[in-house]
């Protein structure tokens, strides 16, 4: 590529979400850094959180295993709202900052789940983690985790890598809930009026196409998909959005919400011009 071309290039991915409306979908409390992300490149972003946290229908597995932490050889944390989950038990909002046992090791999913642990002061045996379960699991498959008691607490639904993953290779495994992501339902009404006048609707989870899908139904859903670009954080949240029949036409390159600004910018760049406006 000639300079000029490579210039015209970059000016025009700077450029190519000015004036979007690009929806939101994230937990509120997950939403305002996606946002800002959104309104530097330009793009009007409108945050609609699909999805509340809630905790889990019994919480007694999970208080139970926490209070037996140090028995533990390994703890893996694969989000964000399972770190919160966690901490919200360990140390409570006002309680003195609580040591994470030297004798567990702590492995978690992807760098935002790692930067969260590593914000409570708790030692993350692999700070630049991966993005994805399979990666950790094959980690800790390196190591050899058989005879290990390990503990995970994940949300309710959750793909099945890394419990068949770690039984399989002989790790004595608890995977208690610690949280539940649940449809707003109130939020219907409201979603309806605005997909006529959005350019993108985003996920950054799995869990947010389910919840979108729940809230619309599957047809409605796959329609709005054909209509506006939908776009996806990753290979894991687009195999969910397709297991639907939703039809993904960005996906983030790496994983992260960076990424996924990143795979906006791309798709609307490439559309002839006359769709750009």
């Amino acid at each position: 590529m000639n300079p000029c071309g490579r210039w015209m290039n970059t000016e025009a991915l700077s450029t190519a979400l000015h004036g979007r409306r690009v929806l939101v979908t994230r937990p509120r409390q997950q939403a305002q850094e996606f946002v800002r992300l959104l309104q530097q490149a330009g793009a009007e972003a409108l945050a609609l959180p699909l999805i509340r946290i809630a905790a889990p229908v019994d919480p007694q597995p999970l208080w139970q295993a926490l209070a037996a932490l140090a028995d533990y050889d390994a703890v893996l944390l694969t989000s964000v709202n399972g770190v919160a989950a966690v901490r919200q038990l360990l140390q409570p909002d006002g309680a003195p900052a609580f040591v994470w046992p030297s004798t567990v090791r702590l492995f978690a999913v992807g760098p935002k789940t790692a930067a969260a642990l590593q914000r409570l002061g708790w030692p993350v045996c692999q700070p630049q983690a991966d993005f994805r379960a399979e990666s950790l699991l094959a980690l800790l498959q390196q190591q050899g985790v058989a005879g290990w008691r390990v503990l995970y607490p994940r949300a309710e639904q959750v793909r099945p890598v890394l419990p068949e993953g770690l039984r399989a290779a002989g790790a004595m495994l608890e995977d208690p809930v610690a949280y539940r992501t649940l449809p707003d339902l109130e939020r219907r009404d409201e979603l309806l009026a605005l997909l006529p006048h959005l350019d993108a609707v985003t996920f950054a989870s799995s869990s947010s196409v389910e919840q979108f899908v729940a809230l619309l139904g599957s047809e409605t859903a796959a329609a709005v998909c054909r209509d506006l670009c939908c776009a996806s954080i990753g290979p894991v949240t687009t195999a969910t959005a397709q297991r639907f029949g939703l039809a993904v036409q960005a996906e983030a390159e790496p994983y992260t919400l960076e990424g996924l600004v990143a795979a906006l910018q791309r798709h609307f760049v490439s559309l002839p011009t006359q769709e750009r406006c």
